[in-house]
């Protein structure tokens, strides 16, 4: 090409994809796998934070908050938030904290052992009562509806 002369016109693309824009291509297609792919939560990453929320509102004593975002949603149909308030409120145990241990999950089913910290209250006989620190194994039983998990508290 001499000085001055006009640039040569691109040549024509035929009907195939030229190999810079192919790879482009594939690069964009693989990246969109990986973010759908990648954005899948893992089950038991879901499920431990859904046990750590449940142990902080049970210290903050969020037992409606409870009742409506943790409860079973088939376990609220038949019991009432009236009852599940009624009972918590009498429990005298005061959370202070707890570990998640082994977890096991079956499908949409899970099994959950924590260890619980709290503030148990113990009748002392001729005196007035005490509460005592200790650790209790609690085995928490969990269940996925639509994708999200719930705890399955006794009635």
């Amino acid at each position: 090409m001499r000085r001055g002369a006009p640039a040569a016109p691109p040549a024509p693309e035929t009907g195939a994809i030229p190999f810079a824009r192919r790879a482009a291509l594939a690069a964009v297609v693989t990246a969109m796998a990986c973010a759908s792919a990648c954005s899948t939560p893992d089950p038991q990453q879901v499920l431990d934070v859904r046990v750590q929320r449940f142990d902080e509102m049970r210290q903050k004593l969020e037992w409606k908050a409870i009742y409506q975002d943790m409860l079973d949603p088939e376990l609220r149909k038949s019991f009432k938030i009236e009852d599940f308030l009624k009972r918590r409120e009498q429990a005298t145990m005061e959370f202070l904290g707890a570990r998640v241990g082994k977890v096991g999950i079956e499908g949409d089913r899970a099994s959950v052992e924590v260890e619980v910290e709290a503030n148990v209250p113990v009748l002392r006989p001729g005196g007035p009562p005490m509460t005592i620190r200790k650790q209790i194994a609690e085995k928490q039983d969990w269940v996925r509806r639509d994708g999200q998990w719930y705890v399955r508290l006794e009635q």
